[in-house]
């Protein structure tokens, strides 16, 4: 399964119908370091009122299992404004997105490691989000 596969299972699957509020975006899943196969996900709101994108801090932190598609752990956070979310409108968003969901994404998935994974999901990430993502990342071991 490549990345792009594993992104809509993580999205559409039953653990994720019952653990995310459907308001909530996630971010690229992000794998986890300490042997078993996990990954990370932010969720977080992204608003658009009169043609303006806004983009908040995640409001939950889900551990997945990435064989399983279950929560391994879940943690909620309360969510501020950070600011502008313009940038996830830009087809060059759209391509680092599938650049790490087709490149660090799948290796990890295949082989259980990904070389540059945190900084090409980092850059992937809203414009905004980075910031505070780079700040979260300390509290996960990534590979």
């Amino acid at each position: 399964m490549n990345g792009e596969e594993f992104m809509e299972q993580l999205l559409s699957c039953d653990q994720a119908m019952d653990h995310i509020p459907l308001e909530l975006q996630a971010t690229l899943p992000l794998p986890c370091a300490g042997g078993e196969r996990r990954v990370v996900c932010w969720y977080y709101r992204l608003d658009s009122l009169g043609g303006e994108v806004k983009i908040w801090s995640p409001a939950l932190r889900v551990i997945w299992d990435a064989d399983t598609l279950s929560v391994v752990s879940k943690e909620e956070r309360q969510p501020a404004l950070l600011g502008s979310g313009q940038d996830v409108l830009d087809p060059a968003h759209r391509r680092r997105e599938d650049a790490y969901l087709n490149g660090p994404l799948t290796d990890y998935l295949a082989r259980g490691a990904a070389e540059g994974a945190a900084e090409s999901w980092l850059s992937a990430a809203p414009a905004a989000l980075r910031p505070w993502l780079q700040e979260a990342m300390k509290e996960v071991r990534y590979v």
